[in-house]
């Protein structure tokens, strides 16, 4: 069998971990730990990535872009001591801010706990730095040994103690260790290929560079919470509930999604012009991802009360509308502007999309019902794509050059039209 490149591998990867995650999730609830102890475990995990999620990609996708123009060995040592003094800073307010923090994510924990959580959320952070080490060093096979490592390893490290103890504390203490492991590795690799050193001045022209990108994934990212706040202001709390179960993106796609674009983003850095390389990954992720979203899309009607229970089996509704964003997630005009080193046009994109998703929403919530809260979402994504074609555009790059517009326009058609008969007329 033909080896798999980096763009393939970040791709395989994403998919392990997240496979990884989803095991760990299995095993915690088989182990014999209690439902309390299980969300006690996911909040510290909520807890931490709430602060951490938009400050580590907009650093990483940073490195990416930068990583292949001539100074990458400098730019192993900017990155890691960018994640470093970041992490001291939210660590300061996690210290400052301890008892509203814990209230605000109704964490039941004490003060040695805290300290753990502390740790976790240091590793961790430290632990993402080497996924894109690899992928800017087209290092394919290292990204699946690093898979490997995450499905045997983190799985284990987090299942065992569970059936052993049977409390969250010795389950996070897994977590702890698998990520401590990483961050180790993240420390080997920075002080092997371009020295521990710390220069302020170049952490902090690092992370002004970051900046726009790491504004634009905050805003990005919290169009998630922006949907569930929304609801909860007009609806019960019973209605909040089949919307939250319903209102998920296919996390396939959004795994193969952000892994590709990854590696667009370190391709196009390197080859500015070949937009090639983009048209053919995007063909090959719509012709795996389209057939099966627009199969789920068909059988969530059966399949949500089945795989949850009766009282969900309204929330296929949500998720169908969610699926509906696949047709955006797989256009990466983003990819080539970051590539081009352009993040600012990205910020303004981001937040023309974070406050069209509450004005769209709002509205079509008054007009529509609780539905318009989805189309929302899905509105405000395809007007943030379409600001990024049309910059593209601008910049003498057009959308066929990176984008099958015909293969998408089937697709897209297929899938609205399986959308309108499955969500609205096949339980009539």
């Amino acid at each position: 069998m033909r080896s798999p490149n980096s763009t393939q591998a970040i791709q395989i990867f994403q998919v392990a971990r997240f496979g990884a995650l989803l095991l760990a999730s299995i095993c915690l609830s088989k182990s014999g730990m209690s439902v309390h102890d299980i969300g006690q475990y996911e909040t510290c995990m909520l807890l931490a990535g709430t602060l951490s999620f938009f400050w580590i990609n907009g650093t990483t996708h940073t490195y990416l872009s930068q990583a292949r123009r001539g100074r990458s060995s400098s730019l192993n040592s900017s990155l890691f001591w960018s994640v470093v003094c970041t992490s001291i800073l939210f660590i300061g307010g996690m210290l400052l801010f301890q008892k509203p923090l814990l209230q605000l994510f109704k964490l039941e924990i004490d003060t040695r706990f805290f300290w753990l959580l502390i740790i976790f959320f240091v590793v961790n952070n430290l632990a993402f730095i080497v996924d894109y080490y690899l992928l800017a060093a087209d290092n394919a096979q290292g990204l699946l040994r690093l898979s490997a490592f995450h499905l045997i390893v983190q799985t284990s490290l987090i299942a065992i103690p569970a059936f052993i103890y049977h409390d969250f504390q010795s389950a996070f203490t897994g977590a702890i260790v698998f990520v401590s492991i990483k961050a180790a590795i993240t420390i080997f690799l920075t002080s092997r290929n371009g020295g521990l050193a710390l220069d302020l001045a170049v952490v902090r022209k690092f992370l002004s560079d970051a900046s726009p990108l790491i504004l634009s994934f905050f805003l990005g990212g919290m169009a998630i919470y922006v949907d569930g706040i929304i609801v909860t202001q007009f609806y019960d709390k019973g209605t909040f509930a089949t919307y939250q179960y319903g209102a998920r993106e296919f996390p396939i796609t959004l795994l193969l999604a952000n892994a590709f674009s990854a590696a667009m983003v370190a391709h196009i850095s390197n080859a500015p012009s070949d937009t090639e390389k983009v048209l053919q990954g995007t063909s090959q992720l719509m012709r795996r991802i389209f057939p099966i979203v627009i199969i789920l899309m068909a059988l969530s009607y059966w399949l949500y009360p089945l795989v949850y229970n009766p009282q969900f089996k309204n929330s296929y509704i949500y998720f169908n509308i969610y699926l509906l964003l696949t047709i955006s997630r797989l256009c990466f005009p983003n990819a080539i502007l970051l590539g081009h080193g352009n993040s600012k046009i990205i910020l303004r994109a981001g937040m023309i999309e974070f406050l069209l998703n509450i004005i769209v929403s709002i509205t079509l919530l008054k007009l529509i019902g609780i539905q318009g809260v989805a189309y929302g979402t899905v509105i405000a994504l395809m007007a943030n794509k379409s600001i990024l074609i049309y910059h593209l555009h601008k910049q003498g790059v057009p959308l066929r050059t990176y984008f099958p517009v015909r293969l998408a326009s089937i697709y897209g058609s297929v899938l609205v039209a399986v959308f309108i008969f499955f969500t609205y007329f096949i339980h009539l």
